[in-house]
């Protein structure tokens, strides 16, 4: 079961592909007494070949505890992010699971989702402040030595100590169409 945990999150967050984890899961050994639990049933019935597979392999967060799940997605993201892999992906994702459950600290990493995005600020700025913040949230999070304190600490009942906002001057670069529209219209 914890190894099937194991995949199942890595797979969420993407770190092996949803193929992958299918031949893994064929590739077990004495699969009749398994499929007798719903868990494992599910999964091997699952149609990973479908348009939506990725979503609706989600959907099989049900039967894990959605706790220990955020305490690997947070501590997964933080790492990700600090090895500058697709930072664009991540900080939807933290947005999304923000915004989805009640684990406040994924904020954090979530308001850098429309930075990044947006023409007004320098991607160059909000990737460096982005690995700033993440290596405060990282050291602070490696204080941390049980799974009650990374859960108080993923709903901020422990306080952030290093907070840094998007939008400080430091990020702002107005660039864009806008900003040369605006910038015309003053002149004029």
């Amino acid at each position: 079961m914890k190894t099937l945990k194991s995949k199942f999150f890595q797979t969420l967050e993407r770190d092996i592909a949803l193929h992958d984890f299918e031949n893994w899961l064929y590739s077990l050994d004495d699969v009749s007494d398994l499929m007798k639990e719903a868990l494992w049933y599910d999964f091997f019935t699952f149609n990973y070949n479908s348009g939506d597979s990725n979503y609706e392999f989600s959907k099989l967060i049900r039967y894990f505890d959605i706790n220990e799940y955020a305490i690997y997605k947070f501590e997964n993201n933080l790492n990700q992010i600090l090895q500058d892999r697709n930072l664009f992906r991540i900080t939807k994702s933290c947005s999304d699971f923000h915004n989805r459950y009640d684990y406040s600290l994924f904020r954090h990493i979530a308001e850098f989702d429309d930075a990044m995005n947006n023409d007004f600020f320098s991607y160059d700025s909000v990737k460096s402040q982005l690995l700033t913040t993440a290596g405060h949230l990282m050291a602070q999070w490696e204080q941390l030595s049980t799974n009650a304190e990374k859960l108080a600490f993923l709903k901020e009942k422990i306080a952030v100590q290093a907070k840094h906002p998007v939008g400080e001057p430091e990020h702002f670069r107005p660039t864009g169409r806008w900003w040369r529209f605006w910038k015309k219209g003053i002149q004029a």
